[in-house]
């Protein structure tokens, strides 16, 4: 599914810590500072220091840790999504799979999309296929990611259904467009019904990504 991305909601402010915060660079030099701000939209970039300080783009930026002004720490890593550099926030530190969550708001809808990275490579996206090829070497995983390839089965299923009844419902009104003049009705239950099919998947979207990070907390158990 492609998306189109007037909001992406990350994390703001990395603020003061015990070890302050810590910008590594693909250079392999690393940036010290105790305030980071990072900026995803229209482009990705960490402004250091201070409100207006300098700004850092994330092409070269590798990744970024350190505390928020709560005193969590966070670990915050790049990957790609339609064709440019994004941050992407670490949620799980396993001993070989490490899971990521970059929150996206589309068109008012609201969906966390996942990404993971295995023994330290590249942060890619949780695709099924993927995940199968990477995980299939642990039965537990294997599990969950099995759960989750079936919601997308009925995710694509409920997708087929909802655009056949919306072509019905088209079909209909046209023929409803040559009755003679005065003649009133209100549009196709079919229109409802069809759109209605077509919003559960971005439901099921979010319940399938969570089958599939338990399949990755699962792998390096």
């Amino acid at each position: 599914m492609r998306f189109i991305l007037p909001i992406i909601l990350l994390v703001s402010h990395l603020s003061f810590g015990q070890d302050g915060i810590r910008i590594v660079l693909l250079t392999d030099s690393t940036i010290y500072t105790k305030y980071a701000d990072l900026n995803n939209q229209p482009t990705s970039y960490v402004t250091i220091h201070s409100k207006d300080g300098s700004r850092v783009s994330i092409r070269g930026i590798h990744h970024i840790e350190g505390y928020d002004q709560e005193g969590k720490y966070r670990y915050i890593g790049v990957t790609t999504l339609q064709g440019r550099k994004i941050f992407t926030e670490r949620i799980h530190d396993g001993q070989r799979v490490d899971l990521y969550r970059t929150t996206v708001i589309s068109n008012g809808w609201k969906s966390n999309l996942l990404w993971y990275s295995k023994d330290d490579g590249e942060i890619v996206k949780g695709r099924f296929g993927k995940l199968k090829r990477d995980l299939r070497d642990s039965p537990k995983a294997m599990k969950y990611l099995r759960g989750g390839s079936a919601l997308r089965y009925t995710q694509y299923a409920l997708y087929a259904v909802g655009a056949a009844v919306l072509v019905s419902a088209a079909t209909k009104q046209l023929d409803k467009e040559q009755d003679p003049p005065g003649a009133t009705s209100g549009p196709p239950v079919g229109f409802f019904v069809g759109a209605g099919l077509l919003l559960v998947p971005f439901y099921l979207n979010n319940l399938k990504n969570k089958q599939y990070k338990k399949a990755g907390r699962a792998y390096d158990k």
